[in-house]
């Protein structure tokens, strides 16, 4: 008896040990674990925090692009900024200024005002002395409106850095970047400034007259786009040449026992220094109290089982162990039934030799349109379409011939009512007892929402694709047709940017409604807006069409000639010599009962008129584009009063609003 509790002991006491050992290395090793996937989390933090900050500056170096390094329009970047961005969804804050010497900022005052109508524009905070000023033309967040003729040379940050871009000799688009911060909240809040100055092209290598485009970075968009957690501590630096380190963003404290992971980011010329703690993980070590709990149950089964066999109750013992088992067992169906019949998907059990379906559960039954009876009667070549009979077979068995233990694969099968139904299949092969195939266990899922998805995709991606070869060719054509016709490269790019702008609006028109249709009243109005004589004078160009729907093609074409028409008053015609343009549209019936719309230009008040022999790409646009476009005729004459061009389109394709 002693010898028993003796042995007893020592297997309780070896157990104890055993177990402490096991659980204090898999606390060890979970922790570890934790760590690792925190200090990933940070690196991943500064991938973002790369990103982002490489982002903007790319955008501030496209922003240059745009601007061409030649002057831009307000119009041009209130449209064009906002959109310039790496991330959806993302709400930009731009700002774009003009850098110029202190006695043209009268003169630039006036020009926002006119071309804004904003009449409020000043330039404000321009430091007393200063020989440049920095204002503020255009911000693309409403609620920083105020901030409209800042002068950023008014900031300390931007003094400097400004001074600095601008003594740096360029790149060759023109372009130097710099980094600013507005610690002091004169813009709003904490923000980072990645910006780009642009210098014009006038052939003095020191021109002073610049354009800074600036990408704003706030405090709480820097925290969102790194994802920072509520308890992570981080400090964000500039790092200046001579080795200064000026903090930009930080949050608690940043002591060196605080800040676990550095990281140096170059943004162009500039180093910016990241410091960042482990974030604060919810999880803690687990897995030791399953193997404490797992190391003493054993003990205490061993140590039990060595007195049931001392004291003679191995019989009870077994007894007990069966009665485990079994309700384990019972445990185990009980649960297998459960989720085959409630799990959602389509569960079945289907014979390995003849493919029939041994059982199936309701979802299935539901799926595919029949009753449980009904099912049971069929086999999986039954219910397979039948263009993909053969493939499933081919599922089924692996390059040798033998059966594959597991499979999934993307099949159609036909309802009781004979309509297809894409499906996701998974299977995995039972044997018996003697390692036989004995039948297949298979879950079926509905997928046809994400095939019909997927189709509709697809045919989105080829009409984007057909639409860009479209725009491409047109442009590449305006482009040819425009250089033939030049006299010189001014005027080839003032010609061929008209004809862009006008080639733009058609297609801003288009977008708005799906790329279905432009209104022809719209296209002209829009298309000659730059050519409405100012504020007083309206009467002298006057647009009178009908609201038709234009397709596509015919909306571009259309568009490019009546800039054609629009360009040549504006130099040789009406609007060059104080006349006046009536542009008028009715529509007709013709004798064969079809409609047409019948266009007129006429230039009038002047008294000598000759005409154009040159004809160039406007003439052919006018005379020989738009009719074949249309299918219908134009002619055009030159009396004395004034251009006459008029154009009889059929309207077979239009719908009158």
């Amino acid at each position: 008896m002693l010898k028993s509790l003796s042995k007893t002991a020592w297997t309780i006491g070896a157990g104890v040990l055993l177990t402490g050992i096991f659980a204090g290395g898999a606390y060890y090793v979970e922790a570890r674990q934790i760590q690792v996937l925190a200090a990933n989390v940070v690196e991943d933090q500064f991938d973002k925090a790369g990103f982002s900050l490489a982002a903007a500056r790319t955008e501030t170096y496209a922003a240059g692009a745009l601007a061409g390094t030649s002057t831009v329009s307000y119009a041009m970047l209130k449209n064009a900024l906002p959109r310039l961005q790496f991330r959806s969804g993302e709400q930009p804050l731009w700002l774009w200024a003009r850098l110029v010497p202190a006695a043209d900022i009268p003169a630039l005052e006036s020009a926002v005002r006119r071309e804004t109508g904003y009449e409020g524009f000043a330039v404000r905070g321009q430091p007393p002395g200063a020989s440049f000023a920095a204002p503020v033309v255009f911000t693309s967040d409403p609620s920083r409106a105020s901030t409209l003729g800042l002068d950023l040379m008014s900031l300390k940050s931007f003094s400097e850095e400004v001074g600095r871009a601008a003594g740096l000799r360029s790149d060759a688009n023109g372009v130097a970047d710099f980094l600013a911060e507005d610690g002091e909240g004169a813009l709003g809040e904490t923000t980072l400034y990645v910006g780009a100055l642009v210098q014009e092209r006038s052939g003095n290598a020191d021109a002073t007259n610049r354009t800074l485009f600036v990408k704003g970075l706030t405090y709480p968009d820097f925290v969102k786009a790194l994802h920072i957690s509520g308890g992570q501590v981080f400090e964000l630096s500039r790092i200046l040449p001579q080795g200064v380190v000026l903090p930009i963003f930080e949050t608690g404290k940043t002591s060196g026992s605080v800040m676990s992971r550095t990281r140096d980011l170059t943004v162009g010329s500039q180093v910016l220094r990241l410091s960042m703690s482990l974030p604060d993980s919810p999880a803690r070590p687990r897995n030791w109290v399953i193997v404490a709990i797992f190391g003493l149950l054993s003990t205490g089964l061993i140590a039990l089982g060595q007195s049931w066999v001392a004291m003679g109750g191995r019989a009870k013992s077994l007894s007990t162990a069966l009665s485990d088992t079994s309700d384990a067992l019972t445990a185990v169906r009980f649960k297998e039934v459960a989720f085959f019949e409630n799990s959602g998907t389509g569960n079945c059990e289907t014979d390995f030799a003849t493919g029939r379906l041994l059982r199936a559960n309701e979802a299935l039954c539901s799926l595919l349109g029949y009753s449980r009876e009904e099912i049971s009667q069929k086999t999986f070549e039954d219910l397979t379409h039948p263009n993909d009979g053969k493939a499933s077979e081919e599922q089924l068995l692996d390059p040798p011939g033998q059966p594959r233990e597991h499979m999934q694969f993307e099949r159609r099968y036909v309802r009781k009512d004979g309509t297809p139904i894409w499906c996701l299949v998974n299977g995995q092969l039972v044997r018996d007892g003697s390692g036989n195939p004995a039948f297949y266990a298979i879950v079926i899922i509905d997928i046809s929402q994400r095939k019909h998805a997927e189709t509709a995709q697809s045919i989105l991606l080829a009409e984007l694709a057909h639409r860009v070869r479209n725009t491409v060719q047109l442009t590449a054509t305006l482009a040819r047709q425009t250089a033939s016709s030049a006299r010189s490269v001014k005027e080839y790019d003032n010609l061929f940017h008209g004809r862009l702008v006008a080639l733009k609006t058609a297609q801003d028109l288009l977008f708005d409604t799906g790329w279905k249709f432009a209104l022809l009243q719209e296209l002209a109005e829009r298309t000659l807006k730059a050519f409405i004589p100012p504020k007083g004078e309206e009467d002298r160009f006057v647009i009178d069409l009908p609201n038709l729907e234009l397709p596509t093609q015919h909306a571009q074409t259309l568009g490019i000639a009546l800039n054609e028409l629009a360009v040549n008053a504006a130099k040789y015609g009406a609007l060059a010599r104080n006349g006046k343009v009536h542009m008028k549209g009715e529509i007709e019936n013709t004798a064969e009962g079809r409609r047409r719309l019948h266009l007129k230009w006429q230039e009038s008040g002047m008294t000598s008129v000759r005409r154009n022999r040159r004809g160039g790409f406007g003439t052919k646009m006018l005379m020989v584009a738009v009719p074949e476009q249309f299918q219908g005729f134009a002619k055009m004459k030159w009396p004395k009063t004034g251009l006459i061009y008029e154009a009889w389109l059929p309207l077979d394709f239009a719908a009158q609003t």
